[in-house]
């Protein structure tokens, strides 16, 4: 018998992940310092059928990474009354009984035991209400009997949870803890449940109130109960195609992607209006701190050669790894970069990135496309998606996709109304299905090149912009040029770092990588800076101090590279103000 306790994956994953700073590899594992030996990254967790088991590379026994980690209050304490969680693994002898052939619950529905234990053959869930009290218990037999315990005060809106209750973003609603625990491994959100269909209403009514912040959609039964409940509730919801199932029987019959792609269509039906006053103000939500919002579709533009893919490439990689951006605080997740050119320098500049961040890329959600995708071309749009489902399936739901350039991603005309809508609905798609954010990159005009090419109807569908523009030999600068629901960014400049390298064949070579300089480039047309050059010229035009004025003239539109007409303009407005004075028909310092 083991001298130590096993701790449950829904209890006590998000203290060790927190405890050790672990951080999320492809493979859904938790990596970082062991806490036993200390060493950099040879340990880490995963969920094995509910339980925390845990692993170093330096050779750590597991009881003594566990005594470690009891003394640091993220492992249970060893009780002789905690009832323990049987293997899922359970054999057929096992569950024969006086003859018949029962099978656990939470076996025959097809889900592990997310915050829930076995007392026997009975599942157990906790019940709490909204101050967190753990209030009662459900127990469900192998048969699907369910029964609460005696005194259970429905009405005061109790509920169970699976996953863990945060009090902000996005939870789901759902009826039963089978249906919760469905909905939880198919999306890793949390799924709070009702204790009933006619409960519905009353939980999430008491949750929001205890927690505004929160999102909720409903996971609701296709019956009509549970579509009563949902339509009750004023939430979003969705229900499954097939007339009388939950969550959990799509989750049974065809997968978690399933039950994923059908939550994300989740929508009020009832009503095109909202009462001004049921209207809720939430907080923005981030990726990147200020810089990349959630669930946002985005342009980064710049002229060729600016260092626009170096800039998006360095922030998608620190989204992928959770790595602050640039002392911006960023939220991790799985990042696809659709790659329409560059193919060849790809390798090289994200070996720079992890060179310069210390990162090893072994654990690091971020996966390139072997080859462009034509979003608002209708066979590679179904492409995408496909191969988006199987990523999802193997790690995870993206957070954000990367579509570099828009012109080697789109067919027709960037100049067209309607082959840009084409190709924005296609964008809107991948956010709105997957709950991602999508960023494209761009070229800037070919005149103007304060702005995006091709049609402005792109930019009144975005959520966000920003301008990469280069600076001298070996910078650039990033500028926000819209940020439609958040103050924009200040401008962030950057140098770029040459990084040697050498090849799997032992070759030598190098890239850039980026590195932000409080430096900034002067805003020549900013009125310090005007004033500046045309006292400096007065100066350098006479030693005295006493420059004609048409000699200035010249040398300010020099300087300032403009015409002599608005270089004479600036020079009167000084004088207007004081600055400057007429002297005898030459300009002086007053």
């Amino acid at each position: 018998m083991n001298d130590f306790q096993e701790a449950y994956w829904s209890e006590w994953s998000e203290a060790i992940k927190t405890k050790y700073s672990l951080k999320q590899s492809a493979k859904g594992e938790w990596h970082g310092p062991c806490p036993c030996c200390c060493g950099t990254d040879r340990f880490w967790i995963k969920n094995h059928n509910g339980i925390v088991k845990a692993f170093c590379r330096q050779g750590c026994e597991f009881k003594d990474m566990v005594a470690e980690m009891r003394h640091d209050g993220v492992w249970p304490d060893k009780q002789d009354n905690v009832i323990t969680l049987r293997e899922a693994s359970v054999s057929l002898d096992e569950l024969l009984r006086d003859g018949d052939t029962p099978q656990l619950y939470h076996e025959r529905k097809g889900v592990e035991l997310f915050g829930a234990k076995l007392s026997g053959d009975n599942v157990v869930i906790q019940l709490f209400n909204t101050s967190k009290e753990r209030v009662g218990t459900q127990t469900i037999s192998p048969d699907g009997k369910k029964k609460f315990n005696a005194g259970l005060d429905k009405s005061s809106g109790c509920f169970g949870v699976v996953g863990k209750l945060t009090g902000v973003g996005l939870a789901y609603v759902a009826e039963g803890w089978a249906t919760s625990a469905s909905v939880y491994a198919a999306t890793g959100t949390t799924c709070i449940f009702a204790l009933d269909s006619g409960h519905m209403p009353v939980a999430v009514q008491a949750i929001e109130k205890a927690w505004p912040e929160l999102e909720l959609v409903i996971a609701a039964d296709n019956d009509e109960a549970g579509i009563k409940a949902a339509k009750a509730t004023g939430k979003r919801w969705a229900v499954p195609s097939g007339e009388g199932q939950d969550w959990n029987d799509v989750h049974a019959t065809l997968g978690v992607v399933a039950v994923m792609e059908g939550l994300q269509r989740a929508k009020v039906s009832d009503g095109l209006f909202t009462h001004v006053g049921d209207l809720k103000m939430k907080p923005a939500q981030w990726l990147i701190d200020g810089m990349l919002e959630k669930e946002a579709l985005i342009m980064a533009f710049g002229n060729s050669g600016a260092g626009k893919t170096f800039a998006v490439l360095d922030m998608a990689l620190c989204v992928a790894a959770g790595k602050d951006w640039h002392g911006k605080q960023v939220e991790q997740g799985l990042c696809l970069y659709i790659a329409g050119e560059g193919h060849a320098g790809m390798a090289r500049r994200v070996a720079a990135w992890a060179k310069v961040n210390d990162q090893q890329l072994g654990d690091v959600p971020f996966y390139k496309s072997n080859n462009t995708i034509i979003m608002n071309e209708e066979a590679d749009a179904q492409t995408l998606a496909d191969e988006i489902s199987k990523m999802a399936e193997k790690v995870g739901k993206p957070t954000l996709v990367v579509l570099d350039t828009l012109a080697r991603t789109m067919a027709g005309d960037e100049n067209s109304s309607e082959r840009v809508g084409e190709y924005i609905k296609a964008c809107d798609k991948i956010k709105q299905e997957w709950g991602c954010s999508v960023l494209v990159v761009h070229h800037t005009g070919h005149s103007n090149k304060d702005r995006a090419r091709g049609s402005s109807s792109f930019y009144g569908a975005l959520d966000a912009e920003f301008k990469v523009a280069a600076w001298g030999d070996n910078k650039l600068i990033i500028e926000s040029t819209k940020m439609k629901d958040a103050e924009p960014p200040e401008a962030m400049a950057f140098v770029k770092l040459p990084v040697s390298l050498v090849t799997d064949e032992g070759d030598e070579t190098g890239s850039l990588a980026l590195e932000l300089t409080e430096d900034k480039p002067v805003d020549k047309a900013s009125p310090e800076n005007i004033q500046s050059v045309v006292l400096d010229q007065v100066r350098t035009v006479d030693a005295f101090g006493e420059a004609p004025r048409s000699e200035l003239k010249e040398a300010v539109s020099l300087e300032l590279e403009c015409s002599q007409r608005t270089a004479n303009r600036h020079i009167k407005k000084l004088i207007d103000k004081g600055v400057l004075a007429l002297r005898g028909g030459k300009v002086v310092v007053a």
